[in-house]
């Protein structure tokens, strides 16, 4: 079936919304959005998963798995406000590259499904204590909110949630026991003083690698960013290497014509110049390593690294 979209929910007698994988044979179950009777199938070549008995062309399977997953997100959401419970996130940011986890209860109080504002009305609303919006989810199967949607909440400082949904096998994803939406519009790293952007995580990997000149033992340090961007060591970068067992000096490259900071080999006095950095070390999967927190850095300017 691929990422085929099927009817995978359907209320029962008692309006409790019930997944197809839970459905039994001989048991009435109604659309959830419009109430009608549909049956439950299950074959050996499809997947379970529920059918309207006459065409019903206001309803489609897209319409009945972004209802279906916004009632299921929304009721966690609201039983953990209730109970005070930590509601666990975890996103990829768009503005740092960075992985970020957090509360989406941290401001929270309470939610209110198709929250009216005056411009839009978010599939879910988080509100504070004062009755203010803390963050608006959307919930995406066919349509993307529009633009002047995206642009208000941007304008009005809300977060914006999305979660976007190819298939409804993705129901399960607002059960997780740590959330992971497509899109959160927030950056949890300090932004860069001179272009005003948010910065990646920058780390500094230890290498235990051998010279490739004497093939002695030898710490081989290197800067890896979330961004993919290699910033060069600074002052502070080389103290913390040194101190955990490499050797960076300052050293004259007759390719580059110029001097740099370079790993050198304690016994032969030869150094590592950036391209071999990268292909002999950084990229080589036989040598062991460990990662250390380094601070921030901006790749848009390339400024010096920002120690926390």
């Amino acid at each position: 079936m691929g990422k085929e979209i099927l009817y995978s929910l359907a209320n029962d007698e008692h309006g409790d919304l019930v997944t197809a994988n839970a459905a039994q044979r001989g048991r009435a179950y109604f659309c959830p959005s419009f109430n009608d009777e549909i049956v439950f199938r299950m074959g050996e070549k499809v997947r379970p998963h529920f059918a309207h008995k006459s065409l019903n062309q206001d309803c489609s399977p897209e319409t009945v798995l972004h209802f279906g997953f916004k009632r299921i997100l929304y009721e966690r959401i609201s039983k953990a406000l209730s109970t005070g419970d930590r509601l666990p996130i975890q996103w990829k940011c768009e503005s740092c590259c960075s992985s970020h986890r957090g509360n989406l209860h941290k401001r929270a109080t309470h939610a209110i499904e198709e929250y009216n504002l005056a411009p839009c009305r978010p599939d879910i609303g988080l509100l504070g204590k004062k009755g203010n919006i803390v963050a608006a989810i959307e919930v995406v199967v066919t349509h993307s909110p529009e633009k002047s949607t995206t642009e208000y909440y941007k304008n009005e400082g809300i977060p914006l949630i999305v979660f976007r949904l190819k298939s409804d096998t993705e129901l399960s994803r607002a059960s997780e026991e740590v959330l992971s939406p497509d899109l959160v519009d927030v950056c949890l790293n300090p932004k860069c003083p001179s272009c005003n952007e948010h910065m990646p995580r920058l780390r500094l990997l230890l290498i235990d690698g051998k010279c490739w000149k004497c093939k002695s033992p030898m710490k081989v340090a290197a800067l890896r960013g979330d961004a993919g961007y290699e910033c060069e060591f600074s002052a502070e970068h080389i103290a913390l290497a040194n101190r955990n067992g490499a050797n960076i000096k300052t050293r004259y490259s007759k390719t580059v014509r110029d001097r740099y900071s370079a790993n050198t080999c304690r016994k032969c006095n030869a150094f590592i110049g950036d391209h071999y950095l990268f292909t002999d070390y950084v990229a080589h999967d036989q040598y062991p390593r460990t990662e250390m927190d380094a601070g921030y850095y901006c790749p848009s300017c390339c400024d010096d690294p920002h120690d926390e």
